[in-house]
């Protein structure tokens, strides 16, 4: 292991906060997941001598502005396999 990982055992972090958020308010997870993320996050929580903290973390929908900052990536992770844009296209996407 090297880079920020092999050092990750040398900070002292007890008596800090921590928060168990499995679906930062507004994802879906299945029960059976979320029972074991809270197994395991309170584990880490006891075994860093972290202070558990309730807190509701409700994070903006943005499941537009998400979609399209994939795009960029998408597109060039598919190359030449992405579909050019066509006349058609590009006439609804300025009308939309």
């Amino acid at each position: 292991m090297s880079g920020w990982e092999a050092n990750l055992d040398s900070f002292d972090l007890a008596g800090k906060r921590a928060v168990i958020s499995i679906d930062l308010g507004s994802a879906v997870v299945e029960p059976v997941q979320s029972a074991l993320l809270i197994e395991l996050a309170e584990f880490l929580i006891t075994k860093a001598q972290l202070i558990r903290v309730d807190l509701a973390i409700h994070l903006p929908n943005g499941g537009l502005e998400w979609s399209l900052s994939n795009l960029i990536g998408l597109a060039g992770a598919l190359g030449d396999k992405y579909p050019p844009a066509t006349t058609s296209s590009r006439r609804r996407f300025r009308s939309a």
